[in-house]
C-alpha cells in the first residue's frame, strides 16, 4: 500500500514537471496565439443572422473549446490552481481566460430546457486572450487601465457634452428621419 502511494506521488511530480516544462516553452505561447487568431477568424466568418449555424464552424468551435481547455488544464497543472504563490488564478489574465473557457462549457449544458444560446456571446471574448499571451499588449492594456482614474474628470465632461448634444439632436430632428419613400403596393 505504501509503495503504491509513493509511485502515485512520483507520477504526480513528473506530471507537474512535464506540464511546467510545456507551459514555459516558447512554442507553447506561439501555438496559443495561433489558435486564438484562427478562432478569431472563424468567429468573423460566422453569420449571426443565419437560421441554422454552419456545421463546419460549429465543429471548429468545439475543437477550439477543447484546445482552450487543454491549455487551461496544462497551466493549472503546471502552476497550481489557487493556493500557492504564482498559481493560475492569482494572475488576473488567467482569471479572464478561466471565465471565458468555462463560459464556453455552459453553452453545451442543458439545464431543464433553458435556452443558453445567449452564452454564445461570451465567445466574442476569446480574442481578448491574446492580451494575456503577448507581453507588450499586456503592458499597454495595463497602462491604459491605470490611466483611467487620472482621466476621470475629462471623461465625465465628455459624457456630459455627449448627453447634451444627444438631447438637442432628438429635439431638433424629432422623428423627421423616419419619413421614408415607400411604394405602397410593394411595401
Amino acid at each position: 500500500m505504501l509503495g503504491m502511494r509513493k509511485r502515485i506521488m512520483k507520477a504526480r511530480v513528473y506530471y507537474v514537471r512535464i506540464c511546467s516544462i510545456i507551459i514555459s516553452h516558447s512554442a507553447f505561447d506561439t501555438i496559443s496565439i495561433f489558435v486564438i487568431v484562427a478562432n478569431t477568424l472563424t468567429l468573423a466568418m460566422e453569420d449571426p443572422l443565419a437560421e441554422a449555424p454552419n456545421p463546419a464552424l460549429a465543429k471548429l468551435d468545439v475543437v477550439f473549446q477543447i484546445l482552450y481547455t487543454i491549455e487551461m488544464v496544462l497551466k493549472i497543472s503546471g502552476l497550481g490552481f489557487i493556493m500557492n504563490q504564482g498559481s493560475y488564478l492569482r494572475d488576473s489574465w488567467n482569471l479572464l481566460d478561466f471565465v471565458i473557457v468555462n463560459s464556453g462549457f455552459l453553452e453545451y449544458l442543458n439545464m431543464g430546457g433553458a435556452d443558453l444560446s445567449a452564452l454564445r456571446s461570451f465567445r466574442v471574448l476569446r480574442p481578448l486572450r491574446t492580451i494575456s499571451g503577448i507581453e507588450g499588449l499586456r503592458i499597454i492594456v495595463s497602462a491604459l487601465m491605470s490611466s483611467i482614474p487620472l482621466l476621470r474628470d475629462a471623461i465625465l465632461i465628455l459624457c456630459f457634452f455627449f448627453i447634451i448634444f444627444a438631447i438637442a439632436g432628438v429635439q431638433l430632428f424629432s422623428g423627421i428621419l423616419k419619413k421614408r419613400c415607400i411604394n405602397v403596393e410593394t411595401g
